[in-house]
């Protein structure tokens, strides 16, 4: 099992909606996720932070509210990132469910294009594990829109998978390594994310939509959202700019943003 334990910026957001009822159970059914999978990870004690899926419900409340929705500056609004990351099917994936996993060999991890079954995506414990880095709503919060965009990949006829590395200027190994694809603030209209053409002008990679809604939480996020999260939120955009894409990526979140 997950070692059972909440950060504090978990704690922070908490405090922002205070289990907020209505919206856990609207959570539940938009994420598909379900008690026969998740009710030994805390399904039935929803308002107990220490437990996976409240976390997981506090990093939904995130993508859900937290962005300002700053047309002017945001990579994408709001309802790019929630139809990456919610279950249900839109122009961005066909209809998905969320479970919970004890491998720790990975965050998380989509998985599509499965013999007579649905497509998913697993939660992996680092996601929830106290003391974990990665045990914070900013780090799941991104996961969601990742692995939304691998689903993204399936549906629209692409590879699922990412490149082994160390290549060119990333530095992960096996499976770390992504293109970055350069656009401006303004190339994409809300809603429009999951456009895409064949020669790259308009498209993104997973790693590429999770840092571009970090970047986004950490400078462009609503007043309510605690600055513990919006710092790890910067830090892990920033990290990946730098590790995980085969191209050179020059822009860091705080930079001024390309028009």
């Amino acid at each position: 099992m997950c070692i059972d334990g909440a950060s504090q910026s978990d704690k922070d957001l908490w405090a922002t909606h205070n289990c907020w009822w209505d919206f856990v159970l609207w959570q539940y059914r938009a994420y598909r996720m379900f008690d026969d999978d998740w009710s030994g990870y805390g399904f039935f004690d929803a308002c107990n932070l220490a437990l996976p899926y409240p976390k997981a419900v506090n990093a939904s409340y995130l993508v859900t509210y937290g962005l300002s929705d700053n047309y002017s500056l945001q990579w994408h609004g709001t309802i790019d990132y929630r139809h990456a990351a919610e279950a249900w099917a839109t122009d961005t994936h066909d209809e998905i469910y969320y479970m919970p996993s004890e491998d720790r060999s990975y965050l998380a991890q989509a998985e599509t294009g499965r013999f007579l079954a649905e497509d998913r995506t697993k939660m992996g414990c680092l996601l929830f594990d106290l003391g974990a880095s990665t045990n914070n709503p900013a780090t799941r919060a991104g996961d969601y829109v990742h692995e939304g965009w691998h689903h993204w990949q399936h549906k629209h006829g692409y590879k699922t998978d990412h490149m082994d590395g160390p290549i060119g200027s990333c530095t992960m190994g096996k499976g770390g390594c992504d293109w970055y694809y350069w656009h401006t603030v303004g190339q994409f209209d809300f809603g429009e994310m999951w456009k895409y053409t064949s020669d790259g002008r308009f498209f993104h990679s997973p790693n590429q939509a999770q840092v571009e809604f970090l970047c986004d939480i950490a400078e462009l996020s609503n007043g309510f959202v605690p600055n513990s999260v919006r710092i790890l939120a910067k830090a892990e955009a920033n990290q990946r700019l730098g590790t995980r894409f085969r191209n050179s990526v020059g822009y860091r979140c705080g930079d001024p943003r390309p028009w």
